[in-house]
């Protein structure tokens, strides 16, 4: 007679993004995930990226640090398991090997650099845990730092995953090239130039009679920001709170507009975002354009909830639980 399965974990979860790094400390059991640390710490891995091809030093060094700080904390939870993936930037940076090797060393585990298409396949597992939308036809879009995902599913189950390098600081670097505010031309050419790439890439991927959500620190941001009248929310508070297309074109002109100062002293816009949060607006409008879609929801469960299903847990998890 076999051993029979653990049903419980204290583990760790870095998603080591282009803009910066999600940590999760988290622990299940049974079907019942506590998530006791949620946080994203801006590292910005894929500064000027998409000019050089290299990740520069200050943003080697700063990811190495927070590395450091993670792994104390997560020994600290008694985490089990550390569990770290890499995304765009790290796909594509010619002097990855300079970040990854001393990583290694640091968290005592390899960051597992993902393709754009696994990317997306988490991501849709991360945003099918929550119940509201297992039996849903479903397009999620997850816009991070580097690239930009475009997932379809049914009733829980993957249709297709595909992934543009078009995340929000590569289209500040290369698109909007750092004009804050950004003059109107330049803002319909970036459209036009997100709207044409995402057209050619996505062309398979429909919104007929499927509901559209929005995954990543963009969408957390212009959620808030269309919420304003609100008492400030947490994060996973924001699940499945919706923004209407002409709601959206409306924030997109009024960040465009805004000085980098403005955009820093706003009180529901991250100072570490504000200067993407204009290109991740305009990625998401390009998204909203592509798939018809009316509409998109916020969903809080991306990446690293899909690691933690996919790639840590005992038995699937059915319901998350906040920790105080």
């Amino acid at each position: 007679m076999g051993t029979p399965p653990r049903h419980h974990l204290r583990a760790a979860v870095l998603d080591l993004g282009s803009n910066s790094i999600k940590f999760m400390l988290g622990h299940q059991h049974g079907t019942l995930l506590t998530v006791h640390r949620e946080e994203a710490i801006t590292t910005r891995l894929g500064h000027r990226l998409a000019l050089t091809g290299r990740i520069c030093d200050a943003s080697r060094r700063a990811t190495l640090r927070v590395l450091h700080d993670c792994q104390r904390r997560a020994a600290q939870f008694g985490a089990e398991q550390i569990i770290a993936v890499g995304t765009s930037a790290l796909r594509s940076a010619t002097n990855r090997d300079d970040l990854l090797t001393p990583a290694k060393a640091i968290l005592g585990t390899p960051v597992r650099v993902i393709s754009g298409k696994r990317e997306g396949e988490l991501v849709y597992a991360g945003t099918t845990s929550y119940h509201r939308w297992q039996r849903r036809d479903i397009l999620v879009v997850d816009i991070g730092g580097g690239s930009v995902e475009l997932v379809s599913g049914s009733g829980g189950q993957l249709r297709r995953a595909n992934s543009l390098p078009l995340g929000c600081v590569r289209v500040r670097d290369a698109l909007l090239r750092h004009r804050q505010p950004a003059p109107p031309e330049l803002l319909a050419a970036t459209l036009n130039e997100l709207t044409d790439a995402m057209r050619a890439k996505f062309k398979n991927f429909t919104g007929s009679g499927a509901i559209l959500l929005g995954s990543g620190g963009t969408v957390t941001t212009l959620t808030a920001l269309h919420c304003a009248a609100r008492p400030k929310m947490e994060i996973h508070e924001l699940e499945g709170l919706a923004i209407r297309r002409a709601e959206l074109q409306r924030l997109l002109h009024f960040l465009a507009s805004r000085s980098l100062d403005e955009l820093r002293a706003h009180p529901r816009i991250p100072r570490q975002r504000a200067d993407v949060i204009t290109a991740g607006a305009c990625v998401l409008t390009a998204a909203l354009t592509v798939t018809g879609m009316k509409s998109v929801h916020c969903t809080t469960r991306g990446l690293r909830y899909g690691v933690w299903q996919r790639m840590l847990a005992p038995v699937p998890f059915q319901t998350v639980r906040h920790a105080r």
